[in-house]
């Protein structure tokens, strides 16, 4: 398998070029990949994984003078990149385009791999080097005066600065494709699990060493503890080995429970170092708070939370609703805990808080809870009733779109939230709203188009022209929706002659007619 590693980064450059066309090679090259991916050793696939993302540059790869070039009857060749006098920009663009498809193409590779656990032990990873530059970030460089330093070294200290911001830029792209394309059964064993959780504790601990605690620092520590609590709770079996692997946590929980500033925190810190030292044989009410308002809270889409009642899930999934808000407030993807029994959020009932419910379901009593639920001072609790109501307002809910001045108010109100999560959902829901208003007042804005061109502002018109940019299509495919299926003759035949009218127009767009001309052009 080793005799292998010096081709595998050719073989993934390969994979790449054939997501680029239809090709028959490309199944061979995933495949291939695939198999031997998962029979390396998990730090050799881990490594081969870096130098797939660029991460790594001592991984051998396709020579930089090389490229690949579509070949006769389907096949690909290696050809010697021409010398062309390339633009500046136009060459900065192509690296980063085909860096972003380098990255983008590893994503769905990793896709294949959450069974066996790759794609969770390179996450891991990945949020580790995530830390490291946030610690950098807020660190800072400390740098020599350059009165001290030669050309040369000033050219290659800037080299390296460059170097790192690139390395910087790549981390954070490749986790954002992660979150995005992994599934939320990216963990497979309790290990991936608290690997997770100490990295997370890691980054909490390396931002209170430089005085960075933020409310979102504190959000993540205390769901990454709460989700410890969870395990610790009864929501997974845990045997002896399990412990051994949570005995990773005691010194970030001791250092936790010694300097951060919340005594909440600290006590929490040193409730969950005693349960796991004792092997779960002692632990406080606090911990089991935790636990439960850890499986209480709703993930941003708003689905409903789950917990297993009996203790005996396997434990590849554990608190899907705590991941999900990792992933809002530190880029993480999600776990699941699948389960039976499901648990109502406070404030928000179940059935309104699912997504297949059906238009005019939603009760007075659940449209109030989510209301209620807007001004809770917990953060993920108000964003999810923000998404609740909006979501309510696409499906066109008679309850709440009898409230709509009020929900404006209430989006208005959220818009002004200083964190992110909040204000985000609260400016989703505002544009729902305009759109749904907007839509509705169509029919008698298109009667008034025609007039309203002859303003002299150029706002409105402005305006007009964004409106019918988007239902010029919604149009088009009503007036064939009418003409095919519309039972009145008369709607029918307007409808006919409205799509006659639009379709002779584009045809004299399309094919204008031949005219005899003649274009005289002054040289200066």
């Amino acid at each position: 398998m080793d005799s292998l590693l010096p081709v595998l980064g050719v073989l993934f450059l390969l994979y790449c070029f054939t997501k680029q066309s239809v090709s028959h090679i490309r199944s061979l090259c995933q495949e291939i990949l695939l198999w031997i991916l998962g029979k390396l050793e998990r730090k050799k696939a881990i490594a081969s994984l870096k130098g797939f993302a660029g991460l790594d540059k001592a991984v051998p790869s396709l020579h930089s003078l090389c490229q690949f070039r579509a070949a006769t009857q389907g096949g690909i060749m290696i050809t010697i990149k021409e010398a062309i006098d390339e633009d500046e920009d136009e060459a900065l663009c192509q690296k980063v385009s085909s860096e972003q498809g380098r990255v983008e193409h590893l994503g769905d590779l990793l896709s294949h791999c959450q069974e066996c656990g790759l794609a969770g032990d390179f996450f891991i990873f990945c949020l580790k080097e995530l830390t490291l530059v946030a610690t950098e970030n807020e660190t800072g460089l400390k740098t020599e005066p350059f009165s001290s330093k030669s050309l040369l070294e000033l050219e290659q200290y800037q080299t390296l600065l460059v170097e790192g911001q690139e390395q910087k830029l790549l981390v954070l792209q490749l986790m954002a494709v992660l979150c995005e394309r992994m599934s939320e059964q990216i963990f497979t064993n309790i290990t991936q699990v608290v690997d997770f959780v100490a990295a997370t504790l890691q980054r909490a601990c390396a931002s209170l060493a430089h005085r960075a605690e933020s409310t979102v620092e504190s959000q993540t520590l205390s769901m990454s503890m709460g989700l410890v609590a969870v395990m610790l709770g009864g929501a997974v079996q845990l045997k002896s080995s399990d412990f051994a692997v949570l005995k990773q946590l005691l010194p970030l929980l001791e250092k936790i429970s010694n300097t951060y500033p919340d005594p909440v925190i600290q006590e929490l810190a040193v409730d969950l170092r005693i349960t796991i030292s004792t092997h779960g044989a002692f632990a406080t009410e606090a911990i089991s708070t935790a636990a439960q308002s850890t499986l209480n809270r709703k993930d941003p889409e708003g689905k409903i939370e789950e917990q297993q009642q009996t203790s005996r899930e396997r434990p590849a999934d554990v608190a899907h609703s705590h991941l999900e808000q990792q992933q809002s407030h530190e880029i993480a993807p999600q776990t699941g805990l699948q389960s039976n029994a499901p648990i109502i959020p406070q404030g928000v009932n179940e059935p309104s808080t699912t997504t297949s419910q059906k238009s005019g379901s939603i009760t007075t009593e659940q449209l109030q809870e989510v209301l209620l639920s807007t001004y809770d001072p917990q953060i993920p609790t108000r964003a999810a009733a923000l998404r609740t109501l909006s979501r309510w307002i696409e499906q066109r809910e008679a309850k709440a779109l009898e409230m709509q001045e009020k929900l404006l108010k209430i989006f208005l109100e959220n818009m002004e939230h200083e964190d992110t999560f909040v204000y985000l959902s609260a400016i989703q829901g505002k544009s729902v709203l305009v759109d749904h208003n907007v839509r509705r007042s169509r029919p008698s804005w298109l009667t008034h188009l025609p007039s309203s061109w002859d303003y002299r502002r150029l706002p409105p018109r402005q305006a007009n022209f964004l409106v019918l940019s988007a239902v010029l299509k919604d149009l088009y495919h009503l007036l064939k929706h009418v003409v095919h299926l519309e039972p009145d003759d008369v709607a029918k035949l307007h409808a006919q002659l409205a799509l006659e009218e639009l379709d002779d127009i584009m045809k004299n767009f399309l094919f204008p007619a031949q005219k005899l001309e003649k274009k005289i052009v002054v040289l200066p």
